[in-house]
């Protein structure tokens, strides 16, 4: 079985690599999410950034959203893209869905931009 940890340096924690997805072209959106895929450090493991506002609910949301994202990402961080950054965005269309409602759609995104990406 594969390393399923979540490792801190695959999370993207800078201002000026949060800045770089703004150039990059390849975007998802679902039903109260955005994703954001561009290529990351050439041989590097996938990293993830996660983007909560206010607007998507009180502190235990905003926390349970990014739980429920690094759970999805660590177990299927191996089918994606080896060099590649994501970026989620909860939109407030989210506030009001359950966690499983948003779960499923995120990994399913994900895996498709990651395979069309390639």
């Amino acid at each position: 079985m594969a390393d399923e940890r979540f490792l801190r340096g695959q999370r993207i924690r800078l201002g000026r690599d949060f800045l770089l997805f703004r150039a990059s072209k390849v975007r998802g959106r679902g039903r109260g999410f955005l994703i954001v895929n561009k290529s990351g450090v050439p041989g590097g493991r996938p990293r993830i950034a996660i983007v909560t506002s206010k607007k998507t609910g009180g502190a235990v949301r905003r926390n349970a959203l990014r739980r429920m994202v690094r759970d999805s990402f660590r177990h299927i961080q191996w089918q994606l893209s080896p060099n590649s950054d994501w970026m989620i965005v909860f939109l407030p269309p989210s506030k009001g869905m359950a966690l499983e409602d948003l779960k499923i759609p995120v990994e399913k995104k994900m895996l498709k931009m990651s395979c069309c990406s390639n």
